[in-house]
This record gives C-alpha cells, sequence and structure tokens, in this order.
C-alpha cells in the first residue's frame, strides 16, 4: 500500500490491518525516476492447532 494509506488509515488504528503486519520496502521506478516509501501486508503465521489425545 501506499505511505500515505499507512500513515493516515493503518497507522492511525482504522481498518482491520495492525501496523504490526506491515513492513516498510521501497518502490522504485528508475525509467521514471520514481522513488517512495511503500508497505507490504507480512501476516503473522497461522498456527497448527493441536491434535486432541485420541481416546484410550
Amino acid at each position: 500500500m501506499s505511505d500515505s494509506v499507512f500513515v493516515d488509515v493503518i497507522a492511525q488504528g482504522h481498518g482491520d490491518l495492525g501496523p504490526a503486519e506491515c513492513r516498510p520496502v521501497t518502490a522504485k521506478l528508475p525509467e521514471k525516476s520514481f522513488e517512495e516509501t511503500a508497505w507490504i501486508l507480512v501476516p503473522r503465521p497461522i498456527r497448527k492447532r493441536e491434535d486432541p489425545e485420541p481416546p484410550r
């Protein structure tokens, strides 16, 4: 997402994403002389629920 969306929405606690789930990256398009901070979502790992013990 763009830096402005992250700063104005996510970092302010709006929406379903938390700031801790996002990491900054640099988006570059050298042929257009473009370089800006962007944010990617890095979701928390899904923990596999432990299987219950089989009946004895």
